[in-house]
């Protein structure tokens, strides 16, 4: 047999031997010398984890080629250019048939009646992306390229993947087209925020701020193809790059107050005041705030009104005026932005507002995001259209500021960017039963696929001519649970998330459970940390045509209550036809972007769900069967916990080119029956040992 081991320098230096210059040195064998290689499924899977090892030690000689090699580590009095610390790359061939590619170590040199030899083991690319991974956060990835202004503008855009972003996107970004400033990786989907969403009317849904419906979600194949390639990796996946990995999106929400501003100030305005039927702007006589109160230089409570103290601060009204009339009368609210020259602009005065009140009705109003340069100045003026009322305002009204346009990685600061990137690429891991395995050419490239896709795309190999079948050993599996109980992580601060995962109620995790007696009695648990489920309901007050996901803090909400990330699918743009919402600049707006746990509305029997149970949502009226579970973990947990699963242990006659050319997804055919390989001992010109497990056709 000619076998040939082929190592690759660790380095080559002007002081290297000359024979190193080539790049590659093939080592010198014992004659007789088997290397004893080790193959494993475990190894194979789950590698994102775990090392492996594919060969037992053995020895190679201390020839003049190998000694040069090595340059002659054993002198201990020397100084060696090779390092027994570093990998160092080898090939192993078998009558020019590649039988592994890795990596050989160094473990000992023994010298033995003044003759010198070299015990290695050679092991495969070890994949250590956990490694580089578990101590970093989304923070450290640097979101900046995708900050933009927070505007209804914005928003609107964000519905069909053409949100606008403040810097053009650089070549080799995930974000989008470089070159371009248009994204479709953040987007800004109407979710239930806030419990208590009110009504203008019996056809209008009106949430008081636009924060209450509308905060920033992130692609979630955008975040990972950042955190592979930051660490070192490209990736090839089938699944990955699926039309429905691309659709599903993370929240970026920073707490219950979520705020797209960075300051505030807090005004209340005195009930003293009475209102003619000229504009009077309204006075402010109190400043207020929490741990962002802004400094009073920005409001002169003298003239009433806001003065930018630099270029580019961006402003933005939360207005909660209570109107009292003694009279029916009509209240008009708007705002004056007033430019540099101090002429007031020509497309303001703003009217945001304009309504018949009755006593002490409200007018309620969130403002566009207005842009200011240092001097200019708004004001907030109102006046009564009929001049038999008696008009006064009372309440409070909120100042946003945002001197900064870094809104997004504002927000991660918060919660969200404390997310562990590992614990982020472990809940595809779980969600999906994703393996990781290393490519074997390009060993920084990884092969990420779900288990059923991997399994399912394997080769029909007949090995039965190959088979010693003087001695077949089965056997049951061994160490198996009572149970896998598949899970999300509960949201404890979200009192739907919570009133869902009741026993009684919608189910959306699953518990299987082995129909066996020798088992463990423990329950395996199989949980997506750090990410919850989510409801999805109606609004039912409406007549339940608008659907939203409800991610609600308990009541009243805890300080600085951060809910669980959610994962949920892009379900696109839905036009409401009977029903429509009004907030900010939106007016009676029907169309709107649906994020949810489902694939598909209305629900169909192929709708799939994002959870791992068989979940009734109840705004389809019947169980979303397509679940996590069935989808991805069925397949695998039936054929592991079936009755009739073995372990086979056999010998075969295994050559070079079986070797080469099997893979762990490749179906053994022995005598018309399956097997999936567990582990081979693989001997040259020797018996082979194979550890098999049994398929059934289920």
């Amino acid at each position: 047999m000619n076998r040939l081991l082929i190592a690759y320098p660790q380095s080559i230096t002007a002081a290297s031997p000359a024979s190193l210059a080539t790049g590659e040195v093939v080592l010198d064998l014992y004659k007789d010398e088997v290397i004893p290689f080790e193959f494993k499924i475990d190894d194979f899977t789950n590698v994102a984890e775990k090392s492996s090892s594919n060969s037992k030690s053995f020895e190679i000689p201390g020839t003049k080629n190998n000694n040069l090699f090595f340059n002659h580590i054993y002198e201990v009095t020397s100084d060696s250019l090779f390092n027994p610390h570093n990998k160092t790359r080898v090939v192993y061939k078998e009558n020019g048939v590649d039988i592994f590619s890795g990596y050989m170590q160094l473990n000992d040199i023994v010298i033995k009646n003044n003759n010198v030899s070299y015990e290695i083991t050679l092991f495969s690319e070890t994949i250590n992306l956990k490694d580089a991974i578990e101590n970093k956060v989304l923070r450290d990835l640097d979101f900046t390229e995708l900050n933009h202004d927070y505007t209804e503008v914005n928003i609107d855009k964000s519905i069909t993947g053409v949100l606008v972003l403040l810097n053009t996107i650089a070549a080799g970004s995930f974000a989008g087209t470089a070159g371009t400033n248009i994204t479709s990786v953040v987007k800004y989907p109407f979710v239930r925020w806030n419990y208590n969403i009110t009504t203008g009317g019996t056809s209008i849904i009106s949430p008081a701020n636009l924060t209450d419906v509308f905060r920033p979600w992130i692609n979630c194949r955008y975040i990972l193809q950042r955190i592979l390639a930051e660490a070192g990796y490209t990736y090839t996946s089938t699944f990955l790059d699926s039309t429905d990995f691309s659709k599903l999106f993370i929240d970026f929400n920073n707490n219950v107050e979520f705020n797209a501003f960075s300051d505030m100030i807090a005004t209340t305005v005195p009930n003293s005041t009475v209102y003619s039927t000229t504009f009077q702007n309204v006075q402010f006589t109190t400043l207020s705030g929490g741990t962002n109160i802004v400094p009073s230089t920005y409001y002169d409570t003298a003239t009433n009104k806001f003065t930018a103290l630099s270029d580019g601060t961006k402003v933005q009204l939360n207005i909660q005026l209570k109107i009292s009339t003694a009279n029916s009368g009509a209240g008009i609210m708007r705002l004056v932005h007033n430019n540099t020259s101090n002429a007031t602009n020509p497309t303001s005065p703003l009217i945001l507002y304009y309504n018949t009140v009755s006593n002490n009705s409200t007018m309620a109003a969130i403002t566009p995001v207005i842009t200011l340069d240092a001097g200019e100045t708004i004001e907030l003026e109102i006046l009564k259209s009929n001049a038999t009322a008696t008009l006064q305002a009372s309440s409070n009204i909120l100042w946003y500021i945002e001197s900064n346009t870094t809104f997004l990685n504002n927000n991660l600061d918060g919660k969200r960017g404390d997310l562990n990137q590992w614990s982020y690429l472990k809940s595809f891991i779980d969600k999906f039963n994703l393996l990781i395995m290393a490519d074997e050419g390009n060993p920084n490239n990884l092969i990420i696929e779900p288990y059923n896709n991997w399994i399912d795309t394997g080769n029909l190999i007949d090995w039965t001519n190959k088979i010693d079948d003087r001695e077949i050993k089965f056997s049951p599996i061994e160490k198996l649970s009572r149970g896998v109980n598949f899970k999300h992580e509960k949201d404890e601060g979200d009192r739907i998330n919570i009133s869902q995962n009741n026993p009684d109620e919608w189910k959306y995790n699953y518990q299987f459970t082995a129909d066996i007696d020798i088992v463990d009695e423990k329950i395996t648990t199989i949980e997506v940390k750090d990410i919850a489920s989510t409801a999805i309901n109606a609004v039912s007050i409406w007549g339940g045509e608008l659907l939203t996901p409800y991610i609600i803090a308990p009541s009243p909400p805890p300080d600085n209550w951060d809910n669980k990330a959610r994962i949920l699918y892009d379900n696109g743009l839905k036009t409401l036809l009977t029903v429509g919402y009004s907030v900010g600049t939106f007016s009676d707006e029907r169309d709107y972007l649906l994020f949810s746990p489902l694939d598909s509305h209305p629900i169909t029997s192929s709708t799939k769900s994002y959870d791992f149970g068989v979940v009734n949502y109840g705004i389809g009226g019947v169980a979303v069967l397509h679940s996590l579970y069935n989808e991805y973990w069925a397949k695998y947990i039936d054929e592991l916990y079936h009755k009739d699963t073995r372990i086979a242990k056999v010998k075969a006659f295994l050559s070079a080119r079986d070797i080469s050319e099997f893979r762990f997804n490749d179906v053994i055919i022995i005598r018309n029956k399956k097997y999936r390989v567990k582990k081979i001992d693989y001997n040259q010109n020797h018996l082979s040992t194979l550890e098999l497990i049994t398929i059934k056709d289920l």
